[in-house]
């Protein structure tokens, strides 16, 4: 009924199974049950199809038994037709051993605060970060999923609190087990994709269990009383809407699988079952008046992790290129070059904003809110993904920010917001460094050049350089303006630092998190360097001595090379489209707003010159409004 990748290898078991929740077989209370073989993930890639839609039941994995160091990480994502319908993650620390999966995991639907009007509601955690998670809200709205951890809850509401102390490993047997259960039992799936971003290859996979509505015969014609034909026949799939209740005050109406595992009314009765009493907590959906005003300066800033990026695939892209001497950064086990281009190029069609209609634009606004979207939810780009999360973690690749700012230190360059190319520069005035991190603080000053007059602004900035993708989050120190002009707010920058070929050029690009604007790149020197470039004194430039181009070798190079450079060419062209047509909906909004008021003053003088001194209009929905005009 399913289809196994040849990455995974038929290994024997390397100790019996022993789940909490299966019936008692053990004094300890964990059931253990031995078997004679398991499949190992051979890569950090791997998948389980189905030729038709089932769902699963058990699902149980356990780390690689070899892995003796470092994290190790493993993401489940299942899908239906290509279309992701829910996830699952597995971290394992050796150094810390087995514990309990944290209540606010990967997929877990959780309760948060969305940062547009202080309001809670209910979402799946799609990413963890340090301080943050990274949420898809249920009604799929695309704005504010960054969401801190003090206002994230479980939907009983207990806090969320991933980063509380690990405790030291027990010797319970029910605690000890490495294996666990991935399977989430409501939707029908036709795939399970595995990925590893993080630590060794070779995950076991013990069991997998799954279950599928009767097959039904397949669909006939059959004639209607109007003569036409129309297929009859039940589907293979069928699923149905009910209204799921989690602990606390929440239940949404949620589409499910006929196969799915579930506790209607009448089971609860006969079986006893209750619904785990809610966390004792004030309810939180009324707002008060500052939570609203913050909701409204907050709904203008764009909130992302920096985790993933624009800038970051470009310059994953840039580690990948072969000139010769082999990329910086080499490609997972087992992964294949045609993977990544195929999932690069699915990804940079799904951007293409002239494949979106115009609501696209007007929705997500910002083209790195459509990207997040995209990458973290409606993409299938699993060997894209595995190898962008392998560069952030390569320490070699995170060497490249490591004394990149300095004190006294000049950036110069440019952004585009609506008023188009803005002169931006930044000022560093003081690093520091604590917790194997680097704090920067640095003045922000921007130009904006016009016929009539330029308009100057200056104020402060700080943030911490994550050397994980080399990423820079930048943002304004509140009462910190030094220069304002009327009208204007402050805004951050959120970047990846990056070095040009060999010599002492920095670059530090990446977007600006308001909605309005869009990329900023800003260029600078290593420190001591500033002379070698004024004096000219460039690298070397590579040799143009091509090698023997019929050398298998040589041509494969090429086109690796030719492909990652036209599917980043892609992508920034997809950007610039984006702001074109942006700018064009701003402008031409600017443009109705002083229309609709030019044509009002025009009616309000001619009713004056007619000497009347009221009039009745109609409304959209049709009521009548009689309008009384002053100043006769």
């Amino acid at each position: 009924p399913g289809h196994v990748g040849w990455l995974w290898q038929v290994v024997p078991c390397p100790e019996p199974l022993n789940l909490p929740g299966e019936p008692a077989a053990h004094p300890a209370g964990a059931a253990l049950r031995r078997i004679g073989t398991v499949a190992r993930l051979d890569g950090a890639v791997g998948s389980i199809r189905f030729s038709r839609p089932v769902v699963l039941r058990r699902l149980v994995l356990r780390p690689p038994p070899d892995a003796s160091s470092g994290r190790q990480r493993l993401v489940v994502r299942a899908r239906k037709g290509g279309k992701e319908a829910w996830r699952h993650s597995y971290v394992f620390d050796p150094s810390v051993g087995p514990v309990p999966p944290a209540p606010c995991g990967v997929g877990e639907v959780v309760e948060g605060r969305w940062a547009g009007d202080g309001r809670r509601f209910l979402a799946v955690l799609l990413a963890v970060h340090n301080d943050s998670a990274t949420v898809r809200w249920l009604d799929d709205d695309h704005t504010h999923r960054l969401v801190p951890w003090r206002h994230l809850a479980t939907t009983d509401g207990a806090p969320c609190a991933p980063h509380a102390a690990a405790r030291p490993p027990s010797t319970s047997l029910r605690e000890a087990s490495l294996w666990r259960d991935l399977a989430r039992r409501t939707k029908s799936i036709d795939e399970v994709a595995f990925t590893v971003p993080q630590g060794s290859e070779g995950w076991l996979l013990a069991e997998v269990v799954v279950a599928a509505v009767q097959w039904q015969p397949e669909a006939v014609a059959a004639e209607t009383s109007d003569g036409s034909t129309q297929k009859t026949g039940r589907s293979h799939d069928p699923s149905s809407h009910v209204v799921q209740v989690f602990p606390g005050p929440r239940a949404v109406i949620s589409g499910v699988s006929r196969a799915a595992v579930l506790y209607n009314a009448d089971d609860m009765l006969e079986q006893g079952l209750r619904i785990r009493e809610s966390q004792a907590r004030r309810l939180e959906d009324a707002v008060p008046e500052e939570a609203e005003q913050q909701g409204k300066a907050a709904s203008a800033e764009l909130q992302l992790s920096t985790g993933r990026s624009v800038e970051g695939l470009r310059q994953l892209l840039r580690a990948l290129t072969d000139h010769g001497e082999g990329p910086a950064v080499h490609l997972p086990p087992h992964v294949h070059p045609h993977q990544v281009l195929e999932d690069l190029d699915r990804l940079v069609v799904a951007l293409e904003p002239a494949k979106a209609e115009e609501k696209v634009v007007k929705k997500y606004a910002h083209f790195e809110a459509f990207f997040a979207y995209q990458w973290d939810w409606v993409t299938p780009i699993d060997a894209l993904e595995v190898t962008y999360e392998r560069w952030r973690y390569n320490p070699a690749m995170q060497l490249e920010a490591e004394g990149s700012f300095y004190a006294g230190q000049a950036w110069n360059g440019s952004y585009f917001c609506t008023q188009g190319r803005t002169l931006l520069s930044l000022e560093v005035l003081q690093v520091t460094r604590a917790r194997g991190m680097e704090s920067v603080e640095a003045d922000l000053s921007f130009v904006i050049e016009s016929a009539s007059k330029n308009v100057k602004g200056r104020y402060v900035v700080a943030g911490d350089i994550d050397p994980e993708g080399r990423t820079l989050a930048l943002e304004p120190v509140p009462g910190s303006w030094k220069d304002k002009p009327s009208n204007f707010v402050m805004v951050g920058l959120q970047g990846v630092v990056s070095r040009r070929g060999r010599g002492g050029e920095l670059r530090y690009a990446g977007s600006v998190p308001i909605f309005g604007c869009d990329s900023f790149d800003l260029t600078s020197h290593v420190q001591g360097a500033e002379r070698a470039a004024e004096e000219g004194e460039e690298e070397e430039e590579p040799s143009t001595e091509r090698p023997d181009a019929a050398q298998p070798a040589v041509l494969a190079r090429a086109m690796w090379n030719g492909a990652l450079a036209r599917l980043g060419r892609s992508l920034e062209d997809s950007r610039r489209r984006w702001r074109r047509e942006l700018q064009r909906l701003i402008n031409q909004k600017a443009s109705g707003k002083k229309n609709v008021s030019a044509q009002v003053s025009q009616i309000m003088e001619a009713i004056r010159s007619g000497g009347l001194t009221s009039f009745e209009m109609k409304t959209a929905n049709g009521k009548t409004v009689l309008v009384q005009v002053g100043g006769q």
